[in-house]
């Protein structure tokens, strides 16, 4: 049995903003291979060192953040050295494309870099978008037949509450952070008569006190913003609540989102960007995408927020897409690419 090492594996339950990404993946993937490192660590690319010989791919996640980490560039160094090793020795190196670049994040020379090198040198690169194999068609020609769209692995459905009452017309959720763009969003209101009307709930912890402030300024008695972490349970509650759970991110960087996945989970009414995810799943009868801040109106206008329409089309896509499905459709990709 193949043993694979996953780099991005922190401790969930120590984790600023918890993501169970990783620790749904090893989950999914124990049924077909052997984990090599079965204990998280907190050694960053030394990690990638010590389990050279005793690993047979590496999977790597948000590889690219590594310049963003202390002393960032004697790691990417350290990083490009390691595949290099992996190459000489015949091990396969598997990277997940999660974003076109990394949130909030200007123009690096490392990030590019490491974003050119993993193309270049990865075996296999995953992307949960359609968009990303568009963007490495367009970003990196001649590269794109590595490359395997598999949509974002989804955990079982949530369980679901038709009858509670529509407090809220928005519901935002998750981590806040400025490539969400919950800014902008709220100046849109702000300017809109339609918007004012309109009930906004905001639940998620921001770290950063200066974004927080410029939130602050846009609160009233119909944006209302809860500035702590809750569980993924309790959102489905104000989910519940709402009739539309909406997204209104900035689209330079985004592909994938979790938060989408978890949000179809709850079978809510989903509004996002018509981009990366969004955008491939906008198929659904659930999920409605804008390219304009004016068009919110218009689908809050017109279409059914009223989830009970599609239960057995979100159970079936919940089915279809599971994280015990991923195995297969990952242990295909391994064996048609690297």
């Amino acid at each position: 049995m193949l043993r694979v090492f996953f780099y991005g594996r922190i401790g969930f339950e120590d984790a600023e903003d918890p993501n169970p990404y990783i620790s749904d993946l090893v989950n999914s993937l124990s049924q077909n291979f052997e984990i090599a490192n079965k204990k998280d660590y907190k050694i960053g690319v030394l990690g990638l060192f010590r389990y050279l010989f005793r690993a047979d791919i590496f999977y790597l996640n948000w590889i690219e953040n590594i310049p963003n980490n202390r002393f960032g560039s004697l790691q990417s160094l350290a990083f490009f050295l390691f595949l290099l090793l992996t190459k000489v020795l015949g091990k396969k190196t598997v990277w997940t494309l999660h974003n076109k670049y990394s949130h909030d994040q200007k123009r690096n020379y490392w990030i590019d870099l490491i974003f050119k090198t993993m193309i270049k040198y990865s075996d296999l690169v995953l992307t949960h978008s359609q968009v990303g194999l568009d963007f490495i068609n367009e970003e990196y020609p001649g590269h794109s037949s590595k490359a395997v769209y598999i949509i974002h692995p989804v955990a079982e459905a949530l369980p679901i509450e038709p009858d509670s009452e529509k407090k809220y017309d928005f519901l935002i959720w998750g981590s806040v952070q400025p490539y969400k763009g919950i800014v902008e969003f709220l100046k849109f209101v702000n300017g809109s008569p339609d918007m004012q009307s309109l009930k906004i709930l905001i639940v998620g912890k921001c770290f950063d006190k200066d974004y927080k402030k410029e939130i602050d300024k846009y609160l009233s008695g119909n944006v209302i913003y809860l500035d702590e972490f809750y569980e993924l349970k309790d959102i489905s509650v104000f989910a519940s609540q709402s009739k539309f759970i909406l997204f209104p991110y900035k689209t330079e960087s985004i592909l994938s989102s979790g938060s989408l996945i978890d949000s179809i989970r709850m079978h809510a009414c989903i509004i996002g960007p018509n981009d990366g995810a969004f955008k491939d799943l906008s198929i659904y009868s659930f999920i409605h995408t804008y390219n304009s801040f004016e068009e919110i109106i218009t689908i809050h206008k017109n279409c059914k927020s009223s989830p009970v329409l599609y239960y057995n089309q979100i159970d079936k896509f919940c089915e279809d897409n599971s994280w015990d499905r991923f195995a297969g459709k990952f242990e295909k990709a391994l064996s048609g690419k690297a």
